[in-house]
């Protein structure tokens, strides 16, 4: 990138960004250019091979780890899947249901596990969503469509959990 340049890179969203992710960030950096100074302080950094430098002591790393992992897995799972596998709503049914709205997240030692576990039930329901509104051919469209554009980060093709 040339000296002075601007790109923007977010892990969690699909390459480029959409539209209202850009606006968003568009506007928050509009607001801090009137600020008197801005201090940034970056706890740990992940790089796309997945390797990390710092502490990382509120252990976002391994949240933002499982949520790209849970994507990953489920939107491959329903990659591979016909275009009239109906067996795609009663599975995404049992993956959601798998973490209540409103339940309380127990982490152990490592939090990936428990994190994993609830990205996967909110990817499954956002999908379950997509498959009611426009059908299973569309959430098939979708999926592999993502799949082709997004740019996951190499970690994704190491299974840990």
């Amino acid at each position: 990138m040339a000296p002075n340049a601007a790109r923007l890179v977010a892990i969690l969203t699909s390459d480029p960004p959409p539209s209202s992710f850009v606006q968003d960030i568009a506007e928050e950096s509009d607001r801090l250019k009137n600020q008197a100074s801005v201090s940034i302080a970056l706890e740990a950094v992940m790089f796309d091979d997945g390797s990390v430098q710092g502490r990382d002591t509120s252990q976002s790393i391994e949240q933002m780890r499982a949520r790209v992992r849970a994507e990953y897995d489920l939107y491959v799972r329903i990659a591979r899947l016909s275009e009239s596998d109906a067996a795609v709503i009663p599975d995404f049914q049992l993956v959601s249901a798998s973490v209540k709205p409103g339940s309380k997240l127990v982490f152990g030692s490592n939090p990936y596990s428990e994190w994993y576990r609830f990205y996967a039930a909110t990817s499954a329901s956002s999908l379950l969503q997509l498959a009611k509104v426009k059908g299973v051919p569309e959430l098939l469209s979708y999926v592999r469509t993502t799949l082709v554009t997004k740019k996951y980060p190499s970690f994704v093709n190491t299974k840990k959990n």
